[in-house]
């Protein structure tokens, strides 16, 4: 299960693909969606690391409510870098302020997330950009943040599929 996405042409027509290492072809599994549309709201400052980790608990609970929460790595990693750049760059401060990005939400992405969301979906060139985007720009805090942990060495292939999309002119299918 997961997402197999294609570039576009110019006529909203999937590439061709030669194989799976193809650049018209980019494979996430659902997890891995998962965390890039985290990455993606968190760099955009849509959602604060401690809201994405209270959503996670909540499902974690709806889900295995016998089984302890153990938050995923990411989401540690994001919160641990959250609170270094909060704590030592003042122009951070207000990138999580919920009232500004829930406005800016609303106006300016309301649909950049939703193509990445199921199965069978196109998403055009910008909403790839501006997804990309804020998985470039979480990436970037969480480089910034003064002990960059190992875990980081995980992410890699969100950098690779902001740049997959960066270099999707005419938007990608989501399938």
């Amino acid at each position: 299960m997961g997402y197999d996405m294609i570039k576009l042409d110019k006529d909203g027509e999937c590439l061709p693909i030669k194989d799976y290492n193809d650049d018209n072809y980019f494979r996430l599994n659902i997890w891995g969606m998962g965390k890039a549309r985290n990455l993606t709201l968190w760099g955009h400052g849509i959602m604060s690391a401690t809201e994405l980790l209270e959503q996670e608990m909540k499902f974690h609970q709806m889900m295995n409510s016998k089984r302890k929460f153990e938050p995923a790595e990411m989401i540690k990693l994001m919160v641990e870098a959250q609170a270094d750049l909060v704590k030592t760059t003042e122009s951070m401060i207000g990138h999580w302020d919920t009232e500004v990005t829930n406005e800016s939400y609303e106006s300016d992405y309301a649909s950049f997330l939703d193509p990445f969301g199921t199965n069978g979906n196109e998403a055009t060139s910008e909403q790839c950009s501006v997804f990309a985007e804020g998985i470039l720009n979480a990436l970037a805090m969480i480089e910034a943040a003064s002990v960059v942990p190992e875990a980081l060495s995980d992410l890699e292939i969100f950098r690779e599929f902001a740049e997959w999309l960066n270099a999707s002119p005419h938007g990608v299918y989501v399938g």
